[in-house]
């Protein structure tokens, strides 16, 4: 008789107190205009192997340090705003394809387009999804 009162009051504390348990909510946040991004479209994520999640949007790139947003546009040197497609390499620059003109890519807050780096001088107009040889080590994104 003891061991069935037992196991009915933990059967009740059971149903009782399961209503209160909750499993985790995954951890995930909405950015748009009014959160620091330039536009709430984005054509791509990238997480870079420093861990900064790039995207590109309409307006520019962006890099997200886990609490701050810094946006790279036309004024910071980019060939165009609009940013198609952002990936990194192995050598820590974050390659970007601007629509309809020639790949820039960020290495250390500094943009490169072909007016300021010799090797992407070499690829004047070459569209980035035309010129898979440029980043040897990434083949996966092409």
């Amino acid at each position: 008789m003891e061991g069935w009162v037992i196991r009915c009051a933990v059967c009740w504390c059971m149903l009782f107190f399961s209503g209160l348990l909750q499993g985790q909510d995954r951890l995930h946040q909405h950015f748009n205009v009014r959160t620091g991004l330039p536009s709430n479209k984005a054509y791509s994520i990238a997480q870079s192997s420093a861990g900064y999640i790039w995207i590109g949007t309409d307006r520019g790139v962006v890099r997200w340090d886990g609490r701050n947003f810094k946006t790279y546009s036309t004024a910071d040197g980019l060939p165009d705003n609009e940013v198609l497609q952002v990936f990194d390499d192995d050598y820590g620059r974050i390659w970007i394809n601007c629509f309809n003109t020639a790949p820039a890519y960020i290495r250390e807050g500094v943009v490169y387009t072909l007016h300021n780096d010799p090797f992407l001088a070499r690829f004047n107009s070459v569209n980035l999804y035309q010129s898979s040889y440029l980043v040897e080590k990434n083949p996966q994104w092409f």
